[in-house]
């Protein structure tokens, strides 16, 4: 949880910058594009953690129901976790392969 809580402090100090990339001399732009993909990627692997502690939990949960009602409830439970699960890791993966494209997009400049 502590990683979690320290993650979302790194997050809402570099939120502005990866919102709107400040404009870089192309020597700075490789480490800028490197520490931006390093945070997606660290942002990727705590949801997972996160959703893999889900999952653990209601299969643990399913291993000790002691009714057919218990048993069908944590199914169902353990079911919506793994789609939450794969709707998160496929929208991690749209959201990083986005801001990857848009970091290599020639930036315009206004030569007026």
């Amino acid at each position: 949880m502590a990683t979690l809580q320290a993650f979302q402090a790194m997050s809402d100090a570099l939120l502005p910058y990866l919102a709107i990339p400040p404009i870089l001399p192309p020597s700075e732009q490789r480490a800028y594009l490197v520490a931006s993909l390093e945070f997606a990627y660290t942002a990727v692997e705590l949801v997972e953690e996160q959703l893999e502690t889900n999952l653990r939990a209601a299969q643990a949960g399913l291993e000790s129901a002691a009714t057919a009602e218990e048993v069908l409830a944590m199914e169902r439970r353990l079911v919506e976790e793994q789609r939450k699960m794969d709707e998160m890791k496929a929208q991690l993966r749209v959201e990083t392969a986005r801001a990857i494209r848009a970091k290599h997009r020639p930036r315009r400049t206004d030569t007026t």
